[in-house]
């Protein structure tokens, strides 16, 4: 989180396999670390209170740790009654970050004839879908952040232009240039009339742009329904949130997307410690298994890379060779 702050949240399972929190660590560079567990004594909770919070146990409370749903509290209980009052809670410090998380799932939405714009985009709280807030942000954004927009999807090779034209007191509608390149500025069409890659692909760029440094933006499959061009271009876009200090997790499959990353860190316009590649496998019982990896100066995952990632596409070429010559042999 901001300033270094770290928050760990240890979970168990029941003989039910439901996960509860078992332990909670707080870290913070200027602050002294503290864990809460529900086993602590009394005495271990007043070590984790300054003084002025422990003399309030002479009013007739006593510091407690409470579990609600998934957390731990440090709370003042009075006598029997269920009378508490919250001071240490993993939910407190971190639901700002949890709650300002953008999320664009795989599918996002099909395209429409207009959009509603009621729902307000509030950075520090993003409530539900972020492509609900897309007619609203590209309506409420100046021309500069507009001229962004639109060299990001001429980038990708979608269109040059995006402008939200207001129907009525509710609605918009997003209109598109139908070329890809600046030429003839009137010639806009509904976004329903293009490919599905601008009504997909606008959501994540809208994020991307209007993320704050040090929020987090967590996006699956970038690439769908993109060009294996558009896939590549995709990392530039990528990399340039990062370097404005935003969050960005990606799930991806696309081969294209990864290499376009690992050539901007080896051209120096992203630093290998801005990225982590995690994958994930399963073992031959079926567990999920993950593995980590971080890039060199050269943009190399090292032998940590996933085989059967590269190796695909190499096995692939390498079949399709071979078939070449089969037949120029027969």
């Amino acid at each position: 989180m901001d300033d270094g702050e770290t928050v760990k949240i240890i979970y168990k399972a029941l003989d039910s396999d439901e996960l509860y929190i078992d332990k909670f660590i707080y870290r913070h560079p200027n602050f002294p670390d503290y864990e809460i567990s529900p086993n602590l004594s009394h005495q271990q909770i007043l070590v984790l209170l300054p003084e002025e919070l422990r003399a309030r146990e002479q009013e007739g409370y006593k510091w407690i740790v409470e579990r609600e749903a998934c957390s731990l509290n440090i709370v003042l209980q009075k006598d029997e009654r269920i009378n508490l009052e919250s001071l240490l809670s993993p939910r407190l410090l971190t639901e700002r970050h949890l709650e300002s998380i953008i999320h664009l799932p795989g599918l996002r939405g099909n395209p429409e004839r207009h959009y509603l714009t009621n729902a307000v985009y509030n950075k520090n709280q993003v409530t539900g879908r972020f492509e609900n807030y897309v007619a609203r942000i590209i309506r409420d954004w100046e021309p500069t952040r507009l001229k962004q927009l639109g060299l990001a999807l001429e980038k990708l090779g979608l269109t040059w232009k995006v402008e939200a034209k207001q129907v009525d007191a509710t609605r918009v509608e997003l209109r598109v240039g139908r070329l890809t390149q600046r030429q003839g500025a009137a010639d806009l069409v509904n976004i329903a009339d293009v490919g599905f890659g601008v009504s997909q692909t606008l959501p994540v760029i809208v994020a991307l742009l209007a993320a704050a440094p040090g929020q987090i933006v967590y996006i699956e499959q970038p690439e769908i329904h993109l060009h294996p061009k558009a896939q590549y271009k995709m990392a530039e876009l990528l990399a340039e949130a990062a370097n404005r200090g935003v969050k960005v997790v990606i799930e991806t499959h696309s081969s294209l997307l990864l290499r376009g990353i690992q050539t901007l860190v080896t051209q120096g316009q992203l630093a290998p410690n801005r990225v982590k590649l995690h994958w994930f496998t399963r073992d031959n019982e079926g567990a999920t298994v993950v593995n980590a990896a971080s890039l060199d100066e050269n943009g190399a995952f090292g032998e940590e890379w996933p085989e059967d990632f590269g190796e695909i596409e190499l096995n692939a070429e390498q079949a399709y060779l071979d078939a070449v010559m089969y037949n120029h042999e027969k």
